[in-house]
């Protein structure tokens, strides 16, 4: 939150608005692990579609690559909008942190980078994330899948072949499957 981004010469572009078409912006997570995620909150007209696709109102602005908990986002023009400013610090203050780990680190480096259309590589800016850990309670929930006992009367098995007397059956877990036994187990 609260972080900015300019370049002299692309913020000078569009009477002023900024025109960042060609700019890389690169979000690292710092020590990520598999379950440290970058998800991407959609607000102010800016939107992330099929994972790939950064989009201002609807048309694209931008290509989002995500591997190993790095976002590489390559700003363009060449679908009639323009990727302003304010937009480029839109989708920096737009990505969020989260983390599926029942024991997270107590703390997280973010840090990004903006790379111009010369090639030029901003300084970087780093920021720390704190982590306040949260012990959920168990919760003991009804399951879905009937049971044996839960089925009403359904049909009557008179024989199955190779049993000779029925005294005992069950269902399989996910419901799908009926055990019968015999006496001889």
């Amino acid at each position: 939150p609260n972080a900015t981004l300019s370049d002299a010469q692309m913020d000078a572009y569009n009477g002023g608005l900024g025109n960042y078409h060609g700019a890389v912006l690169t979000i690292t997570i710092g020590d990520a692990s598999w379950w440290d995620v970058l998800p991407f909150l959609d607000d102010n007209g800016l939107s992330l579609s099929k994972g790939t696709d950064l989009l201002k109102d609807g048309k694209v602005i931008g290509t989002v690559s995500i591997n190993d908990g790095v976002w590489t986002v390559f700003f363009t023009e060449n679908n009639d909008v323009i990727p302003t400013t304010e937009d480029v610090t839109n989708m920096l203050m737009q990505i969020q942190y989260a983390s599926s780990s029942d024991a997270p680190k107590s703390s997280m480096i973010i840090s990004a980078t903006l790379t111009d259309q010369l090639g030029l590589v901003s300084n970087v800016l780093t920021r720390q994330i704190d982590i306040t850990t949260v012990n959920d309670a168990p919760a003991v929930i009804t399951d879905p899948v009937l049971v044996a006992g839960d089925m009403d009367f359904v049909d009557t098995i008179d024989s199955v072949t190779g049993i000779d007397t029925v005294v005992a059956s069950a269902v399989s877990g996910d419901g799908s499957i009926f055990y019968v036994a015999d006496g001889a187990g």
